[in-house]
């Protein structure tokens, strides 16, 4: 057998090749009384790393401490043992339990400034195991992330597109030549600290940061929010830098998304996809460039992504990330369950997309109205604070504090809702979970005026979309009209009040004016019934969308109809 030198040393080579596993189970091969205290606490270390590494390594994490027990009286001096213990028990969550360790490598160190340096991981770790206990002893909002306070955008290139990443004087040659922009001020390339260039657009100003930015494996593992060919998933696979585009968001947040992607757009055209870090989301990159090239923004819903994470219960935690970057709290939901899980899903979508669109946020507890249930009540949604909302659950409910201690823990709301008008009088608000229930596809979610008007300009913007698809098949595709209610219905308040009402196309009969069959029975509209069919003109259209075997395809998403003629790049 070799000697203890000799089996670290070979173990020692494995590792700096990478090979934790073969180092691991060469040490194994070592029977438990014959490793001596320096390859036990090297076991010790290599399970504890391993078991961090990977997901569900908890029984690699508790041989490591198991091990280190085993050598508690020879590691008691051991700077090394202590640390040991202490990123074991770090990695198990176990942050209270760390902190002596960890303070034990302090107190043994040397205060040298080299010895210091080499020990600083120990002391940042320290540091962090302190904060995270004082969080769980008294649970409060935590600072914004970076990705939270700006939004950050990575863009990645073709393989074979003209590589501009580090060319500093075409960057700017091409943002100068974007249409509304002006440029305010550019950085001197030895000026790290000033943004790389301040533009003005539509009465903002944007402080903008350029960089090329590695394309970590982490990033292209976050959910897609769009189809991508297998020429594009390769590509984005082998990709290893894209442009890093970092900017504030303005006053106007639909605008500002809209603009980060024209200027993507203006110093990367049409790239393989964009990594929205700071919504966690992936677009197409065919789907970015038709939206850069439109004066319509984007549906407000592409500004952040709702997460659904599942616990072994079945229990769902919903959550949004990107509407930080907006100024505004991101919204959850605790306790879901599978029924109705889509429904509940909208009324979250509802909520956000009204945080976008009012120039105010509600108060803690102040009502919104969100949608009306089949028998036309209505669902009444509030928002509360999570600190103050976690204890309306149980401890360990999915989304808790301990899933907290390193995320999820900045500026965010629970939405709850009112379940009658005298609760809501009386501020008793409930999980909007506990009307799942009473949620089904009947529910009727609110849609802003702000956002009733984008779909219109979006879907007479992108008319010729749906006018070809028309033209092969007169009812490929279905229309959302704003038609005048009856006088009895109408809000003396209100300029002009319309009902919207999906209609199936029969086809164009003049270049603005069509045939259409009511696919619903109005509420408002007496003259109107279901299967009425009658001519209407294009700028009653406020929404539409063209049927395909794979589906429905909106003004928003025309990008698809790039797949049902190809699957690779144009």
């Amino acid at each position: 057998m070799k000697n203890q030198n000799d089996m670290i040393k070979e173990v020692q080579a494995l590792l700096e090749k990478g090979q934790i596993e073969e180092a691991i189970r060469l040490m194994e091969s070592v029977p438990e009384a014959e490793r001596g205290y320096e390859l036990t606490g090297l076991l010790a270390r290599e399970y504890a790393n391993y078991g961090h590494s990977i997901n569900h390594g908890e029984s690699y994490l508790l041989k490591s401490l198991d091990l280190l027990e085993s050598t508690r009286k020879e590691g008691r001096n051991d700077p090394n043992w202590h640390c040991r213990m202490g990123y074991a028990l770090m990695h198990l969550e176990r942050e209270k339990e760390a902190i002596p360790y960890f303070d034990a490598v302090m107190q043994m160190i040397d205060d040298d400034p080299e010895t210091q340096e080499f020990w600083s991981d120990v002391k940042e770790a320290l540091e962090e195991c302190r904060h995270v206990t004082d969080f769980l002893s008294s649970p409060s909002e935590q600072p914004l992330s970076y990705y939270e306070e700006k939004s950050y955008m990575l863009a990645i290139p073709w393989s074979d597109q003209e590589d501009t990443l580090f060319d500093r004087e075409e960057k700017i040659r091409r943002i100068s030549q974007m249409e509304g922009v002006e440029v305010l001020s550019v950085a001197s390339e030895n000026d790290g600290e000033q943004p790389f260039i301040t533009i003005s657009y539509h009465g903002e100003t944007y402080a903008v940061d350029l960089s090329p930015y590695p394309a970590y494996d982490s990033y292209k593992s976050i959910q897609r929010r769009h189809i991508f060919s297998d020429e594009e998933n390769e590509e984005l696979a082998k990709a290893e830098f894209g442009l890093m585009v970092i900017m504030p968001f303005g006053k106007d947040h639909k605008s500002s998304f809209h603009f980060q992607l024209k200027l993507i757009d203006a110093l990367m055209p049409e790239p393989v996809a964009i990594i929205d870090e700071s919504a966690e989301q992936i677009f197409s990159g065919q789907w970015a460039h038709l939206a850069a090239a439109s004066n319509t923004p984007p549906s407000p819903q592409y500004i952040y992504q709702i997460h659904a994470v599942t616990d072994e219960k079945d229990e769902v935690w919903l959550h949004t990330h990107g509407l930080a970057r907006c100024g505004l709290p991101e919204i959850e939901i605790l306790d879901a369950g599978k029924k109705n899980l889509n429904e509940i899903g909208e009324v979250m979508n509802t909520m956000a997309c009204s945080l976008l669109d009012n120039e105010e946020i509600p108060e803690t507890g102040e009502p919104v109205l969100l949608a009306r249930f089949a028998d036309n009540s209505p669902l009444v949604g509030t928002l509360i604070p999570w600190p103050e909302a976690l204890h309306r659950y149980p401890q360990k409910v999915n989304g808790g504090l301990q899933q907290r201690k390193y995320g999820h823990n900045t500026r965010s709301c629970m939405l709850f809702a009112y379940p009658s008008e005298e609760a809501m009088n009386q501020h008793q608000y409930v999980p909007i979970t506990d009307l799942a229930d009473k949620m089904d596809d009947n529910l009727l979610c609110m849609i802003t005026n702000a956002e009733t008007r984008r779909m219109k300009e979006m879907a007479i913007e992108r008319l010729d979309y749906m006018r070809r698809a028309c033209a092969s098949d007169p009812e490929s595709a279905i229309v959302k009209l704003g038609l005048r209610v009856d006088p009895e219905f109408a809000d003396p308040d209100e300029k002009e009040q319309k009902e919207h009402i999906w209609f199936r196309m029969k086809g164009f009969i003049g270049p603005d004016t069509f045939q259409a069959e009511a696919l619903n029975e109005p509420y408002y509209i007496s003259s109107l019934h279901c299967g009425d069919v009658n001519v209407y003109h294009v700028s009653e259209i406020t929404d539409w969308r063209i049927l395909t075997e794979d589906g429905q395809i909106s003004p928003d998403d025309i990008y698809l109809l790039n797949y049902t003629i190809s699957d690779s790049k144009s």
